[in-house]
């Protein structure tokens, strides 16, 4: 890419995992545990390089699709992983101290079976994702919940869950997406802009 395109002045990659520092840690990918992925790319291609959790990206990306809410949270939920929140509080992304903010891997939830083996199922999905919704709410209370989550097909479904755990008064709006792609390429083009 860089032959191709000599101008070029940035790199930005979006990818799974806490980014703290240039640092890459809690990812499951052999070879890249705590890697020093800024340090190597910017050594290697000489340019400036920002470096974003996925999940982060696509809640900028998101956020500037639309003009509605200044306050969401982007939830994703795989199948068989643990989920990832991209919170934007009054228009700002939250990332936290050593950026850890939205890594649902250390919400202590009470679940009724291990986090992963329940997002396998639809009636575990449900679970899992209305929980995470839940403490999202209770934490930072967004105006709006962007879901991409394979296994949930009916909101309102979802929000009656949610209403076992919390007064349905304080349920956000709740939009279902079933593509992010667009959202991460806009994302990181906005926060390689930032730099």
């Amino acid at each position: 890419v860089i032959v191709r395109y000599p101008t070029l002045e940035i790199i930005g990659i979006s990818i799974p995992g806490i980014i703290n520092e240039g640092h890459l840690t809690s990812i499951h990918m052999e070879g890249f545990e705590n890697c020093d992925i800024h340090v190597l790319l910017t050594e290697r291609y000489r340019l400036k390089l920002v470096i974003s959790n996925d999940v982060n990206t696509v809640a900028v990306g998101y956020h500037a699709s639309q003009s509605q809410y200044s306050s969401l949270a982007f939830l994703f939920q795989p199948k068989n992983s643990f989920s990832g929140i991209g919170i934007i509080i009054n228009n700002n992304l939250v990332v936290g101290r050593k950026n850890v903010a939205g890594e649902a891997q250390f919400l202590p939830m009470n679940l009724s079976d291990d986090f992963t083996k329940l997002t396998c199922s639809l009636e575990g999905a449900l679970e899992v994702v209305s929980k995470t919704m839940v403490s999202i709410i209770s934490i930072v209370a967004p105006e709006a919940i962007i879901l991409y989550c394979d296994m949930i097909t009916a909101i309102d479904v979802l929000k009656e869950e949610m209403a076992k755990h919390i007064p349905s008064e304080y349920i956000p709006d709740i939009i279902k997406v079933t593509d992010m792609h667009e959202y991460i390429l806009h994302g990181m083009m906005i926060l390689c802009s930032r730099v």
